[in-house]
């Protein structure tokens, strides 16, 4: 049975088998079939890794059509079996002639559906021959779209050497798509791919039943049709929030004031446009949502539809959202009001973002997840509580204070990182509101960054393979314990380099092992005042290194912007927070600082100024 998209609407959903028997027409001012290497493999994949769990299916971007008639000059002399069901095919041509090829190679036995083609009888001829093709074997690589493309290249040349009858554009492209499809199939079960692609794959149904839709509309721009011309942006895969959109529009086209009617549509292309680019800045995007996965990537506005439509974070169901426009859009005045509430939410998250104290407070309880955005509407909303801007801040600060009672922080150590990293986070986010009032913490680098604990001062002995290493070590420990005042080692370590200066290695190495696990407790390297903040790949590069070489590493990375792993380069952003302990920032008595190592002062300092920053941050005086 066919889901409709919306009650007395030309709109539906249809699956592929159901467009079983018809014949699609294609007129001459489409453009010919042009799906790249990349878009050909992105559809295969995805439909096969595609789950099918309930009424979940995988749904492509509008087909439009408007029905031609038996009496058509068109196809009276065509080769149609059913000339009853004959369509011609405004939109959707390309999607159409791929899910046509994969078949005919495929299943074509199961084939559903004609297509021709007005002005290239030798490319429809062409199409409707390809599975005769003698398929060539080559090595598809989806990870290298260049070279997979150079291959099939190279095949096709081969190919039309013999073949020189069929060199023409829209063959070539053919051609390719079989080609991949072919060496794709190799290693895939056809049978359940096959299934899905024509049970559980549908497509945006529109059909034009009134012809005057089409005749004010150019010739030329047929191919664009009045309804999705604001909206297709060449996307393969058509998610929730293109289902959602077609509902808007569908709904606005039943205003009968052609002239109302078309400023609703231009306007509500206009508006959807540009929140979509707002959420397309990933410095917004990650202020407002944790979301790192690329399933939102073009359609980031599906956030607010499934806000507004109160969708459980625990709903499996992707299409919630688009079910509850399916109901409440019954009216072209609900339509209006709900499109309304989207714009009044993007409007008040925008003011949130705009105001940079809001934007760090809000920024850090979704990022911890201590709040939803739908939470945080209620409270702002909450006449009791908060009569202005000043009661919503006081209210956002005092979450954050309770949230940080959970917290003994001196006590933190590299043992509790979740924990010790939400501080640390804090604390950055705390010192860039503080101290630059012209910076805003950077979400959108906290959440796709993959982050660790670097210990500031620490070297580990039982990794050194040579001499010179454990001759450093114990040169750099030694103002640690004098640090401490810990006579006895500091003394014992003096003992071990001199001896080790006049032995080998190996007769020592032992005694060396053994002084260093004494050492692990004494100097306390784990805990939360000898740790900060880096970035997975600047972490690793570091190494097993000294604190002043390190201190030089990070200021050269630092001033680069940028890292070099396996000869490639990569983006760093270093903390403010982790800047500072390298500068010794934080140590107060700058009177006698040093940089050779991270002492006990240099230790006190940095958990005084953690605690001082986040109360300062989070106090309402």
């Amino acid at each position: 049975m066919r889901e409709v998209i919306n009650k007395n609407s030309n709109c539906t959903l249809k699956r592929i088998s159901e467009l079983h028997g018809m014949t699609f027409f294609v007129e001459a001012y489409q453009r010919g079939y042009k799906w790249d290497v990349q878009q050909v493999l992105d559809l295969l994949f995805d439909i096969d890794e595609f789950e099918v769990i309930g009424s979940r299916f995988y749904c492509l971007q509008p087909v439009v059509v408007k029905k031609i008639e038996e009496t058509d000059s068109r196809i009276i002399d065509k080769n149609i079996a059913n000339k009853d069901i004959v369509y011609e095919l405004i939109d959707g041509q390309q999607r159409l002639t791929n899910i046509f090829i994969i078949l005919s190679l495929l299943a074509k036995d199961q084939l559903p559906f004609q297509l021709i083609y007005k002005t290239r009888p030798e490319s429809e001829s062409f199409l409707n021959n390809i599975a005769n093709i003698q398929p060539v074997a080559f090595d598809l690589l989806p990870d290298n779209i260049k070279e997979t493309n150079r291959q099939v290249n190279e095949i096709w040349k081969l190919y039309i050497t013999h073949n020189p009858e069929n060199d023409n554009v829209d063959n070539y492209h053919f051609f390719k798509t079989s080609m991949l499809v072919y060496q794709w199939s190799q290693r895939k079960d056809i049978v359940t791919f096959i299934d899905k692609l024509l049970q559980h794959v549908k497509v945006i149904w529109y059909n034009i039943q009134n012809q005057s839709e089409v005749e004010k509309v150019p010739v030329q721009t047929k191919n664009a049709e009045q309804i999705f011309i604001n909206f297709n942006q060449g996307k393969i895969q058509l998610e929730q929030a293109e289902l959602i959109k077609a509902l808007f529009v569908i709904k606005f086209k039943e205003i009968v004031n052609l002239e109302i009617r078309s400023i609703h549509i231009n306007q509500f292309a206009e508006e959807w446009n540009n929140i979509e680019a707002q959420l397309q800045d990933d410095r917004f995007w990650y202020f407002v949502s944790n979301d790192i996965s690329d399933k939102k990537r073009y359609n980031r506005i599906d956030l607010f539809f499934d806000i507004l439509s109160n969708k459980s974070v625990k709903t499996e169901d992707y299409l919630f959202a688009y079910h509850f426009y399916l109901k409440s859009n019954k009216s072209i005045d609900q339509s209006i009001d709900n499109w309304k509430k989207l714009k009044d939410l993007f409007e008040l998250l925008k003011e949130w973002y705009d105001d940079r104290l809001l934007y760090h407070l809000i920024g850090i309880i979704i990022y911890l997840e201590i709040k939803t955005i739908p939470d945080l509407i209620s409270i702002y909303k909450d006449k009791k509580t908060i009569k202005n801007k000043i009661d919503f801040e006081h209210q956002l600060k005092s979450i954050l204070a309770i949230y940080k009672l959970e917290f003994e922080i001196a006590k933190l150590d590299y043992k509790s990182p979740k924990e010790t990293k939400i501080i640390l986070h804090l604390f950055n986010i705390a010192t860039y509101f503080i101290s630059d009032f012209n910076y805003r913490f950077p979400f959108d680098k906290l959440k796709t960054q993959v982050w660790s604990l670097e210990h500031i001062h620490a070297q580990k002995a039982d990794k050194f393979t040579d001499k010179q290493e454990f001759i450093d070590w114990l040169e750099d420990v030694q103002p640690l314990l004098e640090d401490i005042v810990d006579n006895a080692k500091l003394q014992e370590s003096k003992n071990l380099l001199e001896e080790l200066k006049n032995k080998e290695l190996r007769e020592i190495k032992d005694k060396l092992l053994a002084f260093h696990n004494t050492l692990i407790n004494i100097l306390n390297k784990d805990n939360i005042d000898n740790l900060c903040l880096l970035d997975k790949n600047t972490n690793s590069s570091l190494g097993n290194n000294t604190f002043i070489r390190k201190r030089e590493m990070i200021l050269e990375i630092d001033n680069k912007g940028e890292i070099e792993i396996e000869g490639e380069k990569h983006k760093v952003f270093i903390p403010i927070a982790t800047k500072n302990v390298f500068l010794k920032y934080y140590t107060a008595d700058t009177r006698h600082i040093q940089f050779t190592y991270w002492g006990k002062k240099d230790r006190e300092d940095y958990i005084s100024a953690i605690e001082e920053q986040l109360e300062n941050f989070l106090s309402n005086a």
